[in-house]
């Protein structure tokens, strides 16, 4: 049974129209990792990102910010271009995720790869995206 191009446009219609449902899922998964990196200080397992250095801790201190933690926060610019795009979660500067990957690879930990919880919390956003389409 041959089918009918109309059928055949419909369903790549219908496939094109999914990226939508990315949308609120990535968005709430960049949410959650940057809040993780920016407000707890820790890398993809859960760790502490690490210290900063006596000389930097110190610059970061007259400054007015956390010395506590490593929250990869100076002034924000590189976390803030931690973007959804093309149904993806990265950077859009190629400058900015060299920075990122090198850092991660200097403390040799992943740092912006999501979770296995913030994944899981991603799978039931697209579900939950998918059930209200119906």
């Amino acid at each position: 049974m041959k089918t009918s191009p109309n059928k055949y446009n419909d369903a790549v219609k219908e496939v094109a129209n999914f990226d939508y449902i990315f949308d609120i899922p990535l968005n709430n998964l960049l949410l959650s990792i940057t809040k993780r990196i920016t407000e707890d200080g820790k890398n993809t397992n859960g760790i502490k990102i690490g210290d900063y250095s006596k000389s930097y801790k110190k610059k970061r201190k007259a400054s007015g910010r956390n010395v506590d933690k490593v929250n990869l926060m100076w002034s924000g610019k590189t976390i803030r271009k931690l973007q959804v795009y093309n149904n993806e979660i990265g950077f859009v500067i190629e400058k900015d995720k060299n920075y990122i990957r090198g850092y991660e690879i200097y403390k040799k930990m992943d740092i912006v790869a999501p979770t296995e919880n913030e994944f899981k919390e991603l799978e039931k956003d697209i579900f939950k995206q998918l059930e209200n389409r119906k």
